[in-house]
């Protein structure tokens, strides 16, 4: 058993950075990346957030009492710029950030579909909802067949419309409730 507390980004100082996409994990193996690249690292720095409650600033909040006008973005995008430049010379120094961000609905149709794909030899027992900030991820080694296609693209559809409806309001005109 594979048991995970992962951060909601949504709740946290990379709150205004997009959800990783599969595709990101893909171009990770393929290159071989075992540590954070120039481009997470700028991410992360240039989109990071702080979280205003009365006068102080807080690296994180709860999903049960905040909202997402408290966040405050960084305005020191010129220094995560730097930080980028010295990061593409040979040998840089490691900079810690998170490699991916996720809320459980982003992060389980990725690692359903590597499932699905044959790159990964789990099954998802569960993906929590975010409680505080962060959600858990519970992963089994496989004990039986893939599930079929008709299967997998049904549950995937449904992740998906999750994955839209935690992203929040779309730009559609008018402000319609989920």
């Amino acid at each position: 058993m594979l048991s995970m507390a992962i951060p909601d980004y949504r709740y946290c100082f990379d709150h205004f950075r997009l959800p990783t996409r599969l595709s990101d994990w893909l171009r990770a193996y393929r290159e071989d990346i075992s540590a954070p690249d120039c481009d997470m690292v700028f991410d992360s720095h240039s989109l990071r957030a702080r979280y205003k409650e009365g006068h102080d600033f807080l690296q994180s909040t709860c999903i049960e009492k905040s909202t997402p006008h408290g966040f405050v973005a960084n305005r020191d995008i010129e220094n995560a710029y730097r930080l980028y430049g010295d990061l593409l010379a040979p040998n840089p120094d490691y900079f810690d950030v998170y490699c991916t961000v996720a809320f459980g609905a982003a992060l389980e149709p990725m690692v359903r579909d590597l499932i699905f794909l044959r790159g990964l030899d789990f099954e998802v027992v569960e993906v929590s909802q975010t409680y505080g900030h962060e959600f858990f991820a519970h992963l089994r080694k496989s004990t039986g067949p893939i599930v079929s296609p008709e299967d997998n693209f049904e549950l995937r559809d449904n992740l998906l419309m999750q994955i839209d409806r935690g992203l929040g309001p779309l730009g559609f005109g008018a402000k319609k409730a989920w």
